[in-house]
């Protein structure tokens, strides 16, 4: 009898992580499923390495709901921009990283003006600009951050905003996030904001 009450949990708990993970998987419009920088994948199928993160957001309509696995996803060239409203969630600050790849210094996202981003559970790390604002983020739109770490990013040359740069007028959301380790050449090494929001 033990061994049937056991048997009913397990299968009860496994039904229970697949109904989580098929809620998460049907908010996904565009699931990313490579971890390099090919800016030209920007397909939306089910076969596999079609769709890298810069090519998922450069892809994205307004509304565009962008699920991203946990995994290290490296950057390249240029930051990734957010251009449309749209929503970008990773498997979690511990699971899902975003950063430069190595010997690129670069920041990691740059959010345009006039739209609306969300970026959930996932860590942006390791950005570094020179005589520029924003070493990992500049927003220049509304930009809500849920469950993100923003660490170990750099503005030098004299500009503020290590972690995080908002433009004035814009809004600048954080929710459950840890910016840290960030630095600027300046005063403002974590975030810089108009009006402020936090100084350090």
């Amino acid at each position: 009898m033990r061994w049937w009450t056991l048997i009913a949990v397990v299968v009860f708990a496994m039904g229970l992580l697949f109904s989580a993970q098929m809620s998460h998987a049907a908010f996904c419009t565009r699931s990313v499923d490579r971890t390099d920088d090919e800016p030209s994948a920007t397909a939306c199928t089910a076969l596999p390495n079609d769709r890298s993160l810069r090519g998922a957001l450069s892809g994205a309509v307004s509304g565009s709901f962008i699920c991203v696995p946990a995994a290290t996803y490296f950057i390249s060239g240029t930051e990734l921009s957010a251009s449309v409203n749209l929503t970008m969630r990773g498997a979690g600050a511990t699971s899902t990283f975003v950063r430069p790849a190595t010997g690129q210094n670069i920041r990691v996202l740059s959010v345009q003006s006039g739209v609306t981003v969300t970026v959930e559970d996932m860590t942006l790390k390791l950005g570094a600009v020179n005589n520029e604002k924003g070493g990992c983020i500049t927003n220049e739109g509304n930009l809500n951050l849920s469950g993100v770490n923003v660490e170990q990013c750099q503005a030098s040359g004299g500009y503020a905003g290590g972690g995080i740069y908002s433009a004035g007028g814009t809004n600048l959301t954080l929710s459950n996030c840890w910016i840290s380790y960030d630095q600027a050449y300046t005063i403002r090494g974590r975030i810089k904001t108009f009006p402020e929001y936090q100084k350090g």
